[in-house]
């Protein structure tokens, strides 16, 4: 008996068609469901937007004659609430980036009401340019003709920087915090400053972007009186004083006094769930928007809470720069208050 119920239903296993003899029909029937003949393409100009996400897109910019092609996508909701901000973060991620797009270029609204960073425009670029990055800014300016940023926080990509500023020459542009003190430590790890007191005159030197703008040369001088006296620090101030103090208007960019959201750290750690979610390089741009169009209504409602930590450390810094405002304390002791937060 029991060796009877041991090849019970085996017939019905080995009856199952093989995967190689069914997947096209399987492959047919989900482009036919997405209203497209492939999902695959070589070239930029050759791809075919899935007919169900066509209400998502906001603008496709198509010139086959330079191989140029920018994909830009828009939540229906978004386009009417996007004047409820004036604040925007941008920033790129190219690991969940289908192929033959280089990147998915994301913009986020910051509302500082609400205090919500909501996604809002996602594009996909092919590359870095700055002609490619002024295309995505006149597309989107051209379907939302109201649409003038009064800030925008990024990276310091200098393409990026320079077409925004060329398109949108009233608006603020300001570099983010932590990319700045990111640089400054890196540049201190490739010379092998390792010391604690080399360490802490890279911190002080990231803490100059807290200070009010007319405080930043006094501060600076201030560190450099103090500065260690060794080959590794003297290469590190000409490479902070030559590129970072270079002029005035690209300190202004990285000054980030009074600023509420002085980082992109929530456009990149969306950029990371969206990466997990994905799990996998070179998804298809059918598996991303379907996932983009998910998050975008999740986002509308979510509130982004500060973490305690961050709000103690703020409170820090703030009453520091107060007192040196006030004249309690001089440049150089708000300098020495602040560098053990720039770590």
């Amino acid at each position: 008996m029991i060796c009877q119920l041991q090849d019970d239903g085996v017939h019905l296993v080995t009856d199952l068609p093989k995967f190689n003899n069914m997947k096209s029909g399987l492959y047919n029937a989900r482009n036919t469901n997405l209203g497209v003949t492939k999902l695959n393409f070589k070239l930029p100009t050759e791809v075919i937007i899935p007919q169900k996400f066509e209400s998502f897109l906001l603008a496709d910019y198509n010139d086959m004659d330079e191989g140029t092609r920018i994909l830009v996508f828009c939540n229906a909701d978004i386009k009417n609430i996007s004047a409820d901000f004036e604040h925007f973060l941008c920033d790129g991620t190219f690991k969940s980036c289908p192929p033959p797009f280089s990147q998915i270029y994301t913009i986020h609204g910051y509302n500082e009401i609400t205090k919500k960073v909501v996604p809002l425009f996602y594009a996909f670029l092919h590359n870095k340019n700055e002609k490619t990055y002024a295309i995505l800014m006149e597309l989107i300016k051209s379907r939302l003709p109201t649409w003038y940023p009064k800030k925008i926080t990024m990276d310091y990509e200098k393409s990026a920087m320079n077409a925004i500023h060329n398109f949108f020459p009233k608006t603020v542009i300001k570099g983010c915090f932590y990319h700045f003190c990111n640089s400054l430590f890196k540049k201190a790890r490739a010379l092998e400053m390792k010391s604690r007191v080399q360490r802490r005159h890279v911190a002080k030197c990231a803490g100059l972007a807290r200070l009010p703008l007319k405080f930043i040369m006094s501060g600076y001088k201030h560190i450099m009186r103090r500065s260690p006296n060794c080959e590794q620090v003297r290469k590190f101030n000409s490479y902070f004083n030559s590129y970072w103090l270079s002029d005035i208007a690209f300190i202004k960019k990285w000054c980030c006094y009074q600023e509420v959201k002085r980082t992109t750290n929530d456009l990149e750690g969306w950029h990371a769930r969206i990466n997990k979610y994905l799990g996998r390089k070179n998804p298809s741009l059918a598996q991303v928007l379907e996932l983009l169009v998910k998050e975008t209504k999740i986002h509308l409602y979510r509130k982004k809470i500060q973490s305690k930590n961050y709000e103690t450390i703020d409170l820090e810094i703030n009453s520091a720069i107060e007192d040196m405002n006030a004249n309690i304390i001089t440049v150089g002791h708000c300098l020495e208050i602040i560098a053990p937060y720039s770590f």
